[in-house]
C-alpha cells in the first residue's frame, strides 16, 4: 500500500510521522513548519489535525530540505522520531545519508578540494562543491 502525504497528496518517499500518528513527506513537512514558525517560533501544529508540539522535527537529508535553527536543527528538544544508531546512546537522531545519529556522534563527511590550478600554478585551496571543482572553477557546459 502506497502512503500519500496529508498535504501534497503524493506519494510519501521520505516518510515522517508525528506522534499524533500523521504520516507525511519530510519535504512538505519541513516547509509548513518552516511557514509557521515565522509566525510563532515556540511551537509548531501538526497540519492535519492541528496538535500543538512544542518541539522540532528532525533533520532529514533530503534535496531541498536545509538545516534550519528552531524548524529542524540546533535544539534539545527534538521530537524522538528516530533513534541513533550508536550504543547505549539514547539521544534522538537526524537522519543523514551516512544513518541515523544524534547530533553527539555525527561527522560530517570529509570534504574534497578542488582539483583545478589557479592562475599562478598553485593548487585551488578551496573545497569542492559539486564534483571535483569549488565555485570559482567550476566549468560552465
Amino acid at each position: 500500500m502506497n502512503e500519500t502525504c496529508l498535504i501534497s497528496k503524493e506519494p510519501i518517499e521520505h516518510k515522517i510521522t508525528l506522534p499524533c500518528e500523521h504520516s507525511f513527506e519530510y519535504y512538505y513537512l519541513f516547509h509548513e513548519i518552516k511557514e509557521q514558525k515565522n509566525r510563532h517560533l515556540a511551537y509548531f501544529k501538526c497540519p492535519y489535525c492541528r496538535k500543538i508540539y512544542y518541539s522540532l522535527i528532525p533533520y532529514m537529508d533530503v534535496e531541498g530540505v536545509e538545516k534550519i535553527s528552531h524548524v529542524n536543527y540546533y535544539s534539545r528538544n527534538i521530537l524522538p522520531l528516530f533513534a541513533c544508531k550508536q550504543a547505549d546512546c539514547q539521544e534522538p537522531a537526524h537522519c543523514y545519508k551516512t544513518g541515523l545519529s544524534c547530533r553527539k556522534h555525527y561527522t560530517d563527511p570529509p570534504k574534497n578540494k578542488c582539483m583545478e590550478r589557479c592562475k599562478n600554478g598553485n593548487p585551488c585551496r578551496f573545497y569542492a562543491l559539486d564534483g571535483n571543482y569549488c565555485a570559482k572553477h567550476r566549468k560552465v557546459e
